[in-house]
């Protein structure tokens, strides 16, 4: 009789357990859509939050740029610097290869230049900070904490960008500006800020979330 009992008790304990699995399964199966939702809603506001913080960045750089005595309205490119920090090229005529700090941003009518393969401001108006010898060590110093993603080619698609962006954030490179990615997605899904700013008036911010 013991030996029975035992066995009607485990066979009960596995339908339990059974039991269990199929509401936990249930409740799953009802709770993924919203929590899918509520990833893109946030990667939404996130992006909204950078383009916002772009925004205001490149506003600050305007002024200090017409204190800096930079705001020309020509094609020259000139390097601004701020938050104290000191280089003999401050204030002069420059390149991007020029960069060897995130605190130095080059400008162009007073507002931050990004173009093909000069996608480096970004960082700079959302208040990284790294310093470096050279432009080429300056990258790959930030591409430890911050992945730069090189474009495919002069008339790459963007959805040909499909490098999944592995840090909080990063940068692609793209013939449309820089394109500022979140964890988890590439440009091809859809899901960026894009900041363009190469010779016209003012520059590009757009908020592309069709893919979040």
């Amino acid at each position: 009789m013991l030996t029975v009992t035992k066995k009607r008790n485990s066979g009960f304990a596995v339908l339990e357990v059974l039991a269990v699995l199929l509401i936990i399964a249930s409740i799953m199966a009802l709770t993924a859509p919203k929590f899918i939702h509520m990833k893109s809603y946030a990667r939404k506001q996130v992006l909204s939050s950078v383009a916002n913080q772009l925004d205001r960045s490149r506003k600050f750089i305007r002024a200090s740029a017409y204190v800096s005595d930079l705001l020309q309205d020509s094609d020259r490119f000139f390097i601004l610097c701020f938050s104290g920090y000191e280089n003999p090229k401050c204030g002069k005529e420059g390149y991007i290869e020029d960069m060897i700090s995130t605190k130095m941003i080059l400008i162009q009518r007073g507002y931050p230049v990004v173009a093909a393969r000069s996608v480096l401001a970004p960082l700079s108006m959302l208040g990284y900070e790294y310093t470096a010898d050279s432009y080429s060590s300056l990258k790959e110093k930030i591409n430890q904490d911050v992945m730069l993603f090189e474009t495919c080619g002069t008339y790459c698609n963007l959805e040909d960008l499909n490098s999944v962006c592995g840090t909080d954030i990063c940068v692609q490179d793209s013939t449309k500006g820089a394109l500022i990615l979140l964890n988890g997605v590439s440009a091809a899904d859809q899901c960026y800020v894009r900041y363009f700013h190469s010779g016209g008036k003012t520059p590009e911010i757009e908020v592309v979330s069709k893919g979040c």
